[in-house]
């Protein structure tokens, strides 16, 4: 059989049931024998033939439909020998396009698609297209429905009557050909052929063509045969077509089958071979050929992942990251290799593509699943298994051992490759499940002794804790909080972790302190505290917990006006600070509670030093007053009904903890004071109460070991320096207290108590005459004379006190050399005092001690005083120093007094001329009780020098500090 070049061929259909071939060549319908390829005379030849359909189906008789140019639809039954006409109906235009359907016939118009029913031959519009379709198409899907080729290359599933119950399709233009077979759709346009699917409306496949003009389709294979014929340049040469036969077999199925059976080479030579052809492609068709690319990058990513998965059960765990990252890696699919990695009663199916089957039968029975994957503990046995029969075990390690080791590695290397990929887009979409893993991988390791190393991709952004150990930790003990720190890092840096999995991983690993972290990540910062809180008392155990310090931190910043639960995975300080805070800086009221919650467990559970420890980390807080501390002492007040800003006062601190346990009131007092400058009379009062008392119950006992004496000679020290450098309490009340209990025994406390009532000579008195301790003497006149405590005397025996804590007007702020001047106006009386009562004991000691005193140049004295101390028989060549330095600084005296008389004389009376000249002056009156506009404080209370500001127009005054922050200026 030949047909003419001026007649292309249309459409060719077989049916190969009655053995017979269809064609369609320019507008002439043909019936040939398939064998013969002869025309078959006893079949009729239709002219002027639009479309036509051929149903060859096994089941069911042949069909023929043929649309006609006149506009008649007409449906033939076919045997081997008959054409039988069973329907005919006319339209009212032209089908381009027939499909025959079990009872409905589907016709293609030129703007429109319609049904014909073969019962009634009623017609009905199923979708109009208009202009927007060049090339329409109908394909039988199943009983009356058919794919319909619409508007936007969109492949619309229509049932008869025009509805659709199932989404369209997106289609490529220039469709050729569509078949359906099953729920898959398989289109030829000229370039391409693809597979979608109908039930999840995406593309599966695309196979790249060269100008295709027809299709069939053989669903028993199924094979598709595309008659493609390749133009030349010139339109009167014409190649001969080439009949390509596509079949389901693919590239990478062949490389899996290569890896399979370790023919590694010519797996990584297949897949060069297939890049080396797309990348031919996208040369000559850049356009066209993105599909092609698609589909390329998909097949390579799998066939990369089964690599990495064959090198991963060899233990080449560098190859395996490699290929893993090449192929984008389901992170599922590593974790579901790994036991307890993936949530429980998470269902994960693995992909049988990366299922290696070549297995141990030592490891695995005959009659398991050879389908299923070999996980890790399957795959550190065969290693170890592996490793003894090949003799490489010269230690003679145990296979346990060696599997172990293995488990280990195979750990390793899974928290290295997910952290460097937490946060890459391939693991996005299974973050929860990524960071779940890596504090799972992390707990384990640490269990077996491994200390992982956190990467900067990783880690918080700025520091999230202070340090957490002081600085009395050894060794030990810092490494492992520098190990419990990189744990809280690893968690901070987290954001997805599926809480309620890894909760239940870490009860079963026995891990409270990582189950705390997350609570506290979760924002359950009470069952938080209440896991730390066990791992303190001791209730809990846990190597990675950091210690006290850790716990005592939280609370700390828990207390602190700007603790936020977002702040507390950016930052955190431990280390001491003095932090005064007033009203506008508020608490969380559900923090404040919290710590006080702990606090008092601690407090009534014994743990005073803990309790102690919480006290001096937290903020203080003066502004809040809750009563008086020696009301608080003995009030019963219910702890519910005090509001979160009353909680942590140091009045209700002191309510709650002085009737428990005076020893920790008074050190908390004695934080107040020197740490935090506390100013309050009451406070100050109480604390010498409590020290006396201490004092004098010691002193009362019958018998006092070496340790009590020490104890009791350090607790003497302190309350001297509270009394020597406290100015807030009553020094009456307390030295008649003393003087009727212990006035011999405390014979230096009485002392620095009559010089704070003004009565030095009482005080020198004591300790001159009474205790003989003249380095005291010299002591109490010295602290008299300069403010930089760091310059006193460093022999000092009463008070060895800490300059870095005093309060600022004991000079703990200035630098002493020997200009500096002196700025307490006692001084002179102390020393002359001083040498009175030295030269009173009538002994060569006390007499050399009293030149000393008066020779020294850097001692003030009251001069004519001296002079009158000093016995009419002393040789003048022992006081020449003094008589010359007594004469000197007296006539300077006198200079300088005049100089500043007449100074302030001149300047008085400039002042009244400029007065006088400026009669609208506006003259300031600053008093004792003149307070600031601003703040209402006192202008004096920062000092008599503190510089003010002066409001003219509005008569006020104001510190100049406090204009800072004024919205006036």
């Amino acid at each position: 059989m030949s047909l003419s070049k001026d007649s292309p061929v249309k459409k060719v259909k077989a049916c190969p049931t009655i053995n017979i071939l269809v064609i369609l060549a320019s507008g002439n319908l043909l019936i040939c024998d398939a064998e013969q390829l002869e025309i078959v005379n006893f079949f009729p030849t239709f002219n002027d033939v639009a479309d036509f359909h051929l149903t060859a189906e096994a089941e069911t008789t042949p069909k023929l439909c043929l649309g006609f140019c006149t506009q008649i639809v007409k449906l033939y039954s076919l045997s081997k020998a008959t054409l039988l006409l069973i329907f005919e109906v006319r339209l009212t235009y032209v089908p381009r396009v027939v499909c025959t359907g079990l009872d409905f016939i589907c016709c293609a118009t030129d703007d429109r698609y319609v049904s014909v029913d073969l019962k009634t031959g009623v017609v009905t519009d199923l979708l109009e297209f208009g202009e927007n379709v060049t090339k329409p198409f109908v394909t039988y899907v199943a009983k009356d429905e058919f794919l319909l080729y619409g508007p936007g290359s969109l492949g619309i599933i229509s049932d008869a009557s025009g509805k659709s119950q199932k989404a369209p399709l997106q289609l490529s233009p220039n469709v050729v050909e569509s078949f359906v077979w099953k729920n898959y759709v398989f289109t030829v346009t000229d370039e391409f052929f693809t597979i979608h699917s109908i039930q999840s409306q995406k593309q599966l496949q695309t196979v790249s063509l060269s100008n295709a003009t027809a299709a069939c389709f053989s669903s028993h294979g199924p094979h598709l045969a595309v008659v493609a014929t390749a133009v030349s340049g010139r339109r009167d040469q014409q190649t001969d077509p080439d009949l390509i036969v596509i079949g389901p077999e693919r590239w990478d199925s062949l490389a899996r089958k290569f890896i399979l059976a370790d023919c590694i080479k010519q797996a990584k030579s297949l897949l060069l071979r297939q890049s080396a052809r797309i990348e031919s492609l996208l040369q000559n068709r850049p356009a066209s050929s993105k599909n092609e690319q698609k589909i390329f990058n998909v097949r390579a990513k799998h066939v990369f992942g089964l690599l990495g998965f064959y090198y991963f059960e060899k233990g080449d765990f560098s190859r395996a990251q490699r290929y893993f990252e090449k192929s984008l890696i389901d992170i599922r699919e590593l974790l579901v290799r790994y036991c307890d990695l993936l949530p429980n009663g998470y269902s994960f199916t693995p992909d049988p593509f990366y299922l290696l089957h070549a297995q141990d039968n030592r490891i695995h029975s005959p009659e398991s699943d050879c389908t299923q994957f070999c996980g890790v503990p399957e795959l550190s046995l065969a290693h170890a298994i592996r490793a003894t029969d090949a003799n490489k075990n010269p230690d003679n390690v145990t296979v346990h051992q060696l599997t172990e080791e293995w488990n280990l590695q195979y750990d390793q290397f899974l928290f290295d490759f997910l952290q460097k990929h937490h946060k890459s887009r391939f693991a996005e979409e299974y973050s929860h499940f990524l960071e779940t893993a890596l504090v799972k991988l992390y707990i384990k390791l640490l269990q077996h002794g491994v200390k992982p190393v956190l990467s900067e991709l990783i880690l918080p952004p700025g520091p999230m804790f202070g340090p957490f150990t002081s600085s009395r930790t050894n060794d030990s003990n810092q490494q492992q909080a520098e190990q419990s720190h990189d744990l809280v890092n690893l968690i901070s840096g987290l954001a997805h972790i599926d809480v309620e999995d890894l909760m239940s991983f870490l009860k079963q690993s026995n891990s409270p302190h990582t189950l705390a972290l997350i609570y506290q990540w979760q924002g359950n910062l009470g069952a938080a505290l209440e896991v730390w809180r066990q791992l303190v008392y001791g209730e809990l155990k846990d190597e990675n917990f950091p210690g006290v310090d850790f716990y005592v931190g939280v609370l700390r910043w828990l207390a602190a006006p700007t603790a936020e639960f977002s702040t507390f995975w950016t930052k955190f300080e431990l280390q001491s600070q003095t932090e005064l805070f007033d009203d506008s800086a508020e608490s969380s009221s559900s923090y404040v509670k919290l710590v006080w919650q702990h606090f008092c467990q601690a407090l009534e559970s014994g743990h005073f030093e803990l309790a102690e420890t919480i006290l001096l980390a937290l903020p203080v807080c003066f502004s809040r007053k809750v009563s008086s501390p020696t009301g608080l002492a003995t009030s019963h007040t219910d702890d519910s009904s005090l509001a979160p800003s009353q909680c942590l006062t140091p009045d209700n601190i002191l309510r709650k903890i002085r009737p428990i346990s005076p020893d920790l009131t008074r050190r908390y007092l004695r934080h107040l004071i020197f740490t935090n400058d506390d100013k309050d009379s009451e406070h100050h009062n109480l604390l010498a109460q409590l020290y006396s008392d201490f004092i004098l119950r010691k002193l009362d006992a019958d018998t006092q070991t070496t340790t009590s004496k020490e104890c009791l000679l350090s607790v003497r020290r302190e309350f001297c320096r509270f009394l020597r450098y406290s100015y807030y309490y009553s020094p009456n009340a307390l030295l008649e207290i003393l003087n009727k209990t212990a006035s011999k025994s405390l014979s230096y406390e009485l002392a620095i108590l009559h010089g704070k009532k003004g009565d030095h000579r009482s005080a020198l008195d004591i300790l001159l005459n009474q205790v003989s301790d003249i380095r005291s003497c010299l002591s109490y006149c010295l602290s008299y004379l300069y403010e930089d405590q760091t310059r006193l005397h460093r022999s000092l025996i009463c008070w060895p006190y800490d300059s870095s804590s005093l309060r600022a007007n004991t000079a703990a702020d200035c630098q002493l050399d020997s200009t500096d001047t002196p700025v307490s106006p006692v001084a002179p009386e102390l020393f002359t005092i001083l040498v009175e009562l030295c030269l009173a004991r009538h002994d060569d000691y006390h007499e050399d001690i009293a030149l000393q005193l008066i020779n020294s140049p850097d001692i003030p004295l009251d001069y004519s005083k001296v002079l009158s101390l000093i016995p009419g028989d002393f040789p003048l060549q022992r006081i020449a120093k003094f008589l010359r330095r007594a004469l000197l600084t007296t006539s300077t005296q006198a200079s300088t007094a005049q100089l500043q008389w007449g100074l302030s004389k001149c300047c008085a009376n400039q002042s009244a001329l400029q007065v006088a000249a400026r009669p609208t002056s506006v003259i300031v009156h600053v008093e004792e009780h003149t307070k600031c506009s601003r703040c209402s404080r006192e202008l004096g209370a920062y000092g008599p020098s503190a510089p003010f500001a002066w409001f003219i127009k509005t008569k006020q005054l104001a510190h100049v500090h406090c204009l800072k922050d004024s919205d006036q200026l």
